[in-house]
């Protein structure tokens, strides 16, 4: 990834549009935001979630993810615990027609597009 396509993809909050090859739920907002100095936050649908990443061309690593530990809808609840279990095991991140991309293992799990 370039210095340019890293420098959009730092200014913008990402929203999750396709999980693991699937739809996301409608009523869901799940989130992603890196900044500067390796910081990664968002919002995992009914919890706010936080960590660092590495991230080097398009190798992408987040050693530390933590979450808060409230109770909501199981539907969300289910997706948000996917969701974190492929956060962590992401290898790669790539810009794709717009569109943030995160891998493990050279499969596409988790789907951004850039948000408000």
């Amino acid at each position: 990834m370039s210095a340019r396509e890293w420098q959009r993809v730092q200014s913008a909050i990402w929203h999750l549009v396709e999980l693991d090859g699937g739809p996301v739920l409608a009523h869901v907002e799940v989130t992603l935001e890196l900044r500067d100095g390796r910081q990664m936050f968002g919002m995992g649908g009914v919890n706010r979630y936080f960590g660092s990443y590495v991230h080097d061309g398009e190798r992408f690593e987040t050693p530390r993810i933590a979450s808060e530990r409230k109770a909501g809808p199981v539907d969300a609840m289910t997706q948000e615990a996917r969701f974190l279990e492929l956060l962590d095991a992401v290898d790669t991140i790539r810009l794709e027609d717009d569109q943030l991309v995160l891998l493990v293992e050279g499969r596409g799990v988790l789907r951004f597009v850039a948000g408000p």
